[in-house]
């Protein structure tokens, strides 16, 4: 059984301070527009009703706790305080927001939030959430997510005490305020040599470890180069495909200069193609039910440092996926194709869950 929490439904006025400064129809929950909201990252409504700060959730005092691995809490926007803006969602300072805590714990671990709305609704509520260090301080956000009505957001290596704060949006066509679950599971880091989940699902490891039959084992720039997968047999027939999942916490060693972003931190997949003879490659990650982020493929000659002979960001502007068409002629020789990221887009959110990838090789002689 789910956890409840009694959040009574504020209406507009109550919530910017009984009117006055909200439009004439700021009754009903949605027409509480910006001129009723404070303009700065605040402690909650001052002329709110007396003790209405001390409800669960409605300022960083009452923020409500949340204990990783327990069943969701039920919440609602509806009747919060209209103090803190997410960086994600311009808006989200027009709209209320509830708050919540989580003790991470001295040693570091990776935590993942599941905010939930009913999306079968005629109109869902579009929520934001986004996690901070220090409650009150905007600068302190650690990151944000504004994905779609529901969301998930997942902070690796934290510890100590973080806030969650769920917000609303109209973004993506829902209402502004509304009812939701959020719960939230802890991942552990492993070190070397100690055991891990080779699914990144109850447990990763740590800063340049790979989890190797079940075991974490140290990795570099050249490990992992030297564990590309080779692709020149399947290329024998002249094609090849490859599917494989990326995880935000993977190894990161290689980037092109053609990506959109330049941000390091984005997990790459190697694959290395022998030409015994002068061939043209054509590469694709645009494959909608395949490839779920925004890819960058990009090809190197000799090393996976070595020269960029090509680079490919976007197939076409509306599906961000990547394609290396007709390279070539190349010279006989060692090539390395890279799977990158380029940005968070395709489904909006930030790299922070798995994504998954599919890549279709093609060689003509």
């Amino acid at each position: 059984m789910r956890a409840a929490w009694g959040l009574p439904i504020l209406l507009c006025a109550a919530a910017c301070g009984g009117g006055g400064a909200g439009p004439p129809d700021a009754a009903a929950p949605d027409a509480c527009a910006e001129p009723c909201v404070p303009d700065v990252d605040a402690a909650p409504t001052p002329d709110a009703p007396p003790g209405v700060d001390a409800e669960p959730g409605r300022s960083c005092a009452s923020a409500i706790p949340l204990v990783p691995g327990a069943p969701a809490v039920m919440a609602t926007t509806v009747g919060g305080s209209y103090a803190t803006r997410a960086s994600c969602a311009g808006d989200s300072m027009a709209w209320p927001d509830r708050y919540f805590q989580v003790e991470a714990g001295a040693a570091p671990v990776d935590l993942t939030v599941d905010v939930a709305v009913d999306e079968a609704a005629m109109t869902p509520f579009d929520a934001v959430v986004s996690a901070r260090g220090v409650c009150a301080e905007a600068q302190s956000e650690i990151l944000c997510v504004n994905s779609g009505w529901s969301d998930r957001l997942e902070l690796l290596g934290v510890s100590g005490r973080v806030y969650l704060v769920v917000d609303g949006t109209t973004e993506f066509g829902g209402v502004s305020q509304g009812a939701f679950d959020i719960a939230v599971t802890a991942r552990a880091i492993a070190a070397a040599g100690a055991a891990c989940d080779p699914a990144g699902a109850a447990s990763r490891c740590g800063a340049d470890l790979v989890c190797q039959a079940g075991t974490c084992a140290a990795t570099s720039a050249a490990l992992a180069c030297a564990a590309a997968v080779d692709l020149t047999a399947d290329l024998a027939d002249g094609s090849a495909e490859a599917s494989g999942t990326v995880h935000a916490f993977d190894p990161d060693y290689y980037r092109s200069p053609c990506a959109w972003s330049a941000a390091a931190g984005a997990p790459e997949r190697i694959y290395r193609i022998d030409l015994a003879a002068p061939a043209t490659l054509t590469a694709t990650t645009d494959d909608a039910a395949g490839t779920t982020y925004d890819t960058v493929l990009y090809l190197r000659k000799d090393a996976c440092d070595g020269l960029e002979v090509a680079c490919n960001d976007e197939a076409d502007g509306a599906t961000h996926r990547s394609t290396l068409a007709g390279v070539g002629p190349l010279a006989a020789g060692t090539y390395y194709l890279f799977v990158d990221q380029s940005s968070s887009f395709v489904d909006g959110s930030p790299f922070t869950t798995a994504r998954q990838y599919h890549l279709t090789v093609t060689r003509a002689p």
